[in-house]
């Protein structure tokens, strides 16, 4: 049900930056094959986020060593955007370097993100790429 819902709101949150309309962003999604039900919920997700940008807080190189660069500038985005909050960013952090054993990716990051803020059963998350051709 929530297909790449936080991919979605961090597209539309930079969309909204760009100077793009709600309308414009919702037909954008609807012609990639989005579910209109997601979208609508995307969008209402996203309107309640404000920017945060929270610039003073740096990984360690510990922090590091647990994130694949793509995923630590990921994460950095969705707090930007305001999906995440500062507290749920330390969280994220402290899940990774507390049990995992490898450098975790932007899918296992994406996982673990809609996992937290939308509490979903992750068999049922498509972690696929659908909106990397957004230029996320």
């Amino acid at each position: 049900m929530n297909r790449n819902m936080v991919d979605m709101i961090l597209y539309i949150k930079k969309m909204e930056l760009k100077g793009s309309d709600t309308e414009n962003i919702k037909n954008n999604l609807l012609m990639r094959g989005y579910n209109g039900h997601d979208v609508k919920k995307a969008i209402d997700r996203s309107s309640k986020l404000l920017i945060n940008k929270m610039t003073e807080r740096q990984l360690s190189p510990y922090e590091k060593a647990y994130l694949a660069n793509d995923a630590a500038k990921y994460l950095y985005q969705l707090v930007y955007y305001g999906i995440l909050s500062k507290e749920q960013f330390e969280s994220v952090i402290d899940d990774i370097t507390n049990y995992s054993q490898h450098k975790v990716s932007k899918d296992e990051l994406k996982l673990l993100v809609s996992i937290m803020l939308f509490n979903e059963n992750p068999d049922s998350l498509s972690l696929g790429d659908e909106l990397d051709e957004l230029n996320i």
